[in-house]
Order: C-alpha cells, then structure tokens, then sequence
C-alpha cells in the first residue's frame, strides 16, 4: 500500500480494524489450515483485544494474517530508505603515469638453459605455487595416461607429416619386431608405436612428479634435451646410435597445444576436486607448456640477438 502526503496513523489504524472485523467470522471458526498469503496458526489465544475501544473476542484457536502485523510494523516504522553506497572498488595498484621498475635482461645469457628459464618464469609468473598445482595433477593425469596416450597417438598417425617419423625402426627394439615399410602399417598396436609410447609416458609423469622448480633444476635440462632431441640431434646419451630424428617445429608445437587440450578436459572432468584448484592446475599448466615451446623454439629459430653479441665479440 503507497504511502500518500499527509499520512494519518490514526486513520490508517481504524481503517486496519474494519479490515479485521471483516475476517473475524472466518477467524471465529477456529480454522485449521493455513490460508493463502503467509497466514500463520496461533494457538491458544486468549482474550485478544485488537484495538482500543473494540470488542473483546475470545479466540481459542485462530489464524492470525500476518500481514497485518507487518502493516501496523510498516506504518509505524518505515522510514525512507537512502541509497546504498556502493563497495569500494579495490585500488589500482599504480596508477596510469606509474610504471613498474625496469628489469634488466641480457639476451645473451638466454644460450643458457637456466637464466633463459629464469626470465621466462619471471615473464610467465611460474611460482613455486605452480609447481605444487601441477604436483596435485598427479592424481588425475597419471590413471589417465593409458587413454591419453592413445589418443595422442591415434591423431600422430592421422597424419602423414607426423606419422614418418615413427616408420623407422629404433635399435633397441626386438629385431624381430614386425617392421613397418609405410604409414600406412602403424597402428597403436605396432611394435614402433609401443616403443614410442613409453617414452611419452615417461615425459607425461616427470612433468607432474617434479619437485625442484628453480632455475638450475635438471628438469629444465630435461625439458631442453626433449627440444633438442627433435632436431636430428641426439639431446641424450642413449639417443647418440640411433636413427635421426627430424620433426619440424609447428608439428611439435602443435603437439603440445594437443597435449594441453587434453590436460584441460582430464582436469575439469575430475570429480573430486574443486573448482580453484582446477583453475590452479590449469593455469601451472598452461605456462608449463609454453616454457616447453620456447625449449623447442630455441633449437629450430636462430637468435638474432646471440648472433649479434658474437660478432662484436669477434671483432
């Protein structure tokens, strides 16, 4: 009911009243089921007298509308309600003629595995926080590997560009493995291919069992070497006999955009985890595999700027 100028609270309480006598035949007969609009049941209530200077009725049981009650509260207490101050919106943390302090970067030192991944740490913001995510993306990715790996083999050799790589047989496989003379003989059952699998799945469970995230940790080196190693170069010792191995960058880096999808959909379908430590995982991820890249990245592209410190150097 709109409250009009002028408002009566005297007239708005006889008004109130006559309200009430027009119900008191309905509340004389004790009812017993709630009416519609919020009515409530009293019981017991005795000798209720409503208003000053009206009948006394003598309700056992009756069903007292609530919303009268409010009214009598509304009219006797509302007041106009000023508008609410909106939160404080967090403070910037500089302002737009701010700028951070500058760091200094040699781009010569990025030849070194360790200062090169200590400014993309920096760069990417890859914490000792990440680490621990991707340390409790142990318990869904490595249960999950057997599938994973299957569908990342399945779509390798979808394609004949990925799938040549795979052809030649590798020197520490059984010599009277089936040998495969096309792409067309891989499968995910082929010796070639099984051989292969293991190797990804060593990969796959180092990159959720690491402990060491600093810059000189061995598992940079590890994550160079798998760079390396798809350049025809060796990249490790027990690669150093074997058949060179040349896979050109954009099907490698397309390959971990692959590997990342699937990550993302093996951890936003795991039951018992919630949703902040999804995001954790998926973010740790997602710089992880871009360090990777550049580890590739750094083997395929020539660096202009290492380029250029030597040739002052040498003159």
């Amino acid at each position: 009911m709109p409250l009009r100028s002028g408002f009566n609270l005297r007239g708005a309480t006889a008004f109130l009243a006559r309200i009430l006598l027009r119900n008191l035949f309905t509340l004389s007969h004790g009812l017993s089921k709630p009416q519609a609009g919020g009515f409530a049941l009293i019981s017991r209530y005795q000798q209720a007298n409503y208003f000053t200077g009206l009948n006394n009725f003598s309700i056992k049981t009756s069903i007292i509308p609530l919303q009268l009650f409010s009214m009598f509260s509304f009219f006797s207490r509302q007041q106009p309600q000023q508008p609410q101050p909106e939160p404080a919106k967090e403070a910037a943390t500089m302002t737009s003629t701010e700028r951070p302090p500058i760091q200094h970067v040699d781009e010569a030192s990025f030849k070194d595995v360790s200062s090169r991944v200590a400014y993309l740490k920096a760069f990417l913001k890859f914490t000792d926080e990440d680490g621990a995510a991707l340390n409790a993306a142990k318990p869904i990715i490595a249960p999950a590997v057997p599938a994973v790996l299957d569908i990342i083999y399945t779509n390798l050799i979808s394609f004949d560009v990925t799938a040549k790589a795979f052809v030649p047989r590798q020197p520490e496989q059984d010599q009277n493995d089936a040998e495969a003379t096309s792409v067309e003989d891989l499968t995910l059952t082929h010796p070639n291919i099984l051989h292969r699998k293991d190797f990804l799945k060593l990969y796959l469970v180092k990159l959720v069992s690491n402990t060491d995230w600093s810059d000189n940790s061995k598992f940079w080196d590890y994550l160079d070497k798998v760079g390396l190693m798809h350049t025809g170069e060796p990249g490790f010792k027990h690669r150093a006999k074997r058949p060179q191995l040349r896979v050109e960058l954009m099907h490698c880096s397309a390959l971990l955009g692959f590997v990342e999808d699937i990550v993302l959909n093996a951890v936003m379908g795991a039951q018992d985890v919630d949703l902040p430590t999804k995001t954790k995982i998926i973010r740790a991820f997602n710089k992880l595999l871009w360090i990777q890249n550049d580890l590739f990245l750094k083997h395929y592209a020539p660096e202009p700027w290492s380029e250029q410190k030597e040739e002052v150097a040498a003159n």
